[in-house]
């Protein structure tokens, strides 16, 4: 859910960035501190995280300790 709210929150800045046609030096400072707050918080993204999307996209169930630590 972090991801797609991430991906969702950046493409609306930039859109709104790029909506004028021009843009000023604040605002492209604006869109490189939001991708770099992005690029921070994927790196530190919890390992836990990680595992449950990797299994939820390869489809498998998760073994009941990974269940618990994530919740």
């Amino acid at each position: 859910m972090f991801e797609v709210v991430s991906i969702v929150l950046s493409i609306i800045i930039a859109r709104e960035i790029i909506n004028a046609g021009k843009a000023t030096w604040m605002e492209g400072f604006v869109l490189l501190a939001t991708y770099l707050i992005l690029a921070i918080s994927f790196y530190h993204l919890p390992d836990a995280v990680i595992a449950r999307d990797r299994s939820a996209a390869e489809g498998s169930d998760m073994p009941a300790s990974k269940v618990d630590v994530l919740n």
